[in-house]
């Protein structure tokens, strides 16, 4: 093999490295913001059915709702929340998950029997056992 063909062949191998990389990165931009969409769109259908519901006067509805994505908060927080290790920010995490441990205890959220529907969802219980967990541990200083 020719000088030339190996010097084609390392620019060859070249160009598809930098064409896979910003695919992957592209690919990976695309899946970020459809994540961020689809999240939008989920508060947005919360936020929308909570409002047609006070509006009715049916705020057990609307309360049992917000209480029910506390957990769907909680579990973002449970994935991500140690990639943010500003101070100020670990404080403010603590304090909401103070203050959430309270309400759950308070209101005995997810312990009674107006729950059990949301135990038949497979992996519901396991997810409940593991922010349980979290909410023992975090912030404990």
């Amino acid at each position: 093999m020719g000088s030339k063909q190996k010097l084609l062949s390392v620019a060859a191998a070249i160009v598809i490295a930098v064409l896979a990389y910003f695919a992957g990165y592209f690919f990976a931009e695309r899946k970020q913001y459809g994540l961020i969409e689809k999240m939008a769109s989920e508060q947005l259908g919360y936020h929308l059915a909570m409002l047609q519901w006070i509006d009715a006067n049916k705020t057990d509805e609307a309360r049992r709702l917000l209480q029910s994505s506390t957990n769907r908060q909680l579990g973002w927080i449970i994935e991500y929340g140690h990639l943010n290790t500003e101070p100020e920010y670990i404080q403010q995490r603590c304090n909401l998950i103070n203050k959430l441990k309270t309400y759950r205890k308070e209101h005995k959220l997810f312990e009674t029997s107006d729950w059990d529907y949301l135990w038949k969802v497979p992996g519901n219980r396991a997810a409940e056992d593991r922010r349980v967990e979290f909410l023992e541990n975090a912030c404990n200083t």
